[in-house]
């Protein structure tokens, strides 16, 4: 009886403390979102004054080493080459795609995990049509076809980004005028 009794007790010990446990890893995942890594990034794009930018997106990076937009803003205002751009895209990529999954897993607890999801999604998609237009720009035109389509097969409803639009110009750089009139034809009434 009294080891019955224990094992009531240390189960309800157990049980609440996966409870709390649990509510721990909400809280955890509402201070991600609400956490101050992205108000440095907020005010680091809204900043007229590019090195306070990039100083900025250094600060967001100190805090969390998987700020992806930090890593994008370093592409944008700091890579004096394509070469340094494509590095800091796809270390932007590493961290948005860390962050978009982690994003999926919360987007049914509240509105705010769904706009997270949204945010982070349009990150991710930014990142890889820059990587696309690095891959075009360093003469590496069928990595940023297969780039740019897989962004399309992965995220249709986004084609109001003009993707295809890319990709139309890269397809017609390597004179693939067969894959020039199919995406035509996909996208015609757009």
């Amino acid at each position: 009886m009294f080891e019955n009794m224990l094992f009531k007790i240390l189960f309800t010990l157990l049980a609440c403390s996966s409870y709390i446990l649990h509510k721990i890893i909400y809280v955890y995942h509402l201070i991600d979102f609400l956490n101050i890594f992205p108000t440095v990034m907020q005010k680091a794009w809204r900043e007229r004054n590019p090195p306070a930018r990039i100083k900025a997106a250094y600060q967001a990076l100190e805090l969390n080493n998987d700020c992806a937009t930090a890593y994008v803003l370093l592409a944008e205002e700091e890579a004096t080459t394509i070469v340094d751009a494509e590095r800091l895209f796809k270390q932007a990529l590493k961290a948005g795609e860390t962050i978009y999954r982690r994003s999926q897993q919360c987007q049914h607890q509240s509105p705010q995990h769904e706009a997270q999801l949204r945010r982070d999604t349009n990150v991710l998609v930014y990142i890889k049509r820059r990587l696309a237009m690095c891959a075009r720009k360093l003469g590496r035109i069928r990595e940023a076809v297969k780039i740019m389509r897989d962004l399309m097969k992965e995220f249709p409803p986004l084609t109001m980004l003009n993707i295809h639009e890319n990709l139309l110009e890269s397809l017609l750089e390597l004179q693939a005028y067969a894959d020039v009139q199919a995406v035509l034809a996909k996208y015609d009434g757009e």
